[in-house]
């Protein structure tokens, strides 16, 4: 997300990022598909190590959070990209942090 506010840079200096080699809406698209992955690997952990109710707590609010951060940024209106990026992202790792330690605590 946070590479496709530089894609014409990129593209302008001959760098590889994938905003520059797919463009901005392709990109956004595989961050919406590497999200899903993400979040259905974290279930499958969750049921491989016979995890509990705090653990699919977090897991389902880390993917709504990942859908709020997908739905906020576009293609054509890349203004939202810190609050995407930094915000959500840093509270993706404290809600998925803080469902871990409940799961082993309790």
């Amino acid at each position: 997300i946070y590479a496709c506010q530089d894609r014409e840079f990129d593209v302008r200096n001959g760098l590889h990022s994938i905003p520059a080699r797919l463009g901005t809406e392709r990109a956004l698209r595989l961050t919406r598909y590497f999200h899903t992955i993400a979040v259905l690997l974290l279930v499958c952990v969750g049921w491989l190590a016979s995890l509990g109710l705090p653990y699919a707590i977090g897991v389902v609010c880390v993917a709504v959070i990942l859908a709020y951060e997908n739905s906020l940024v576009k293609p054509n209106d890349l203004s939202k990209v810190n609050v995407a990026f930094f915000t959500l992202n840093g509270l993706v790792s404290m809600v998925f942090m803080a469902a871990v330690i409940a799961q082993t605590v309790l």
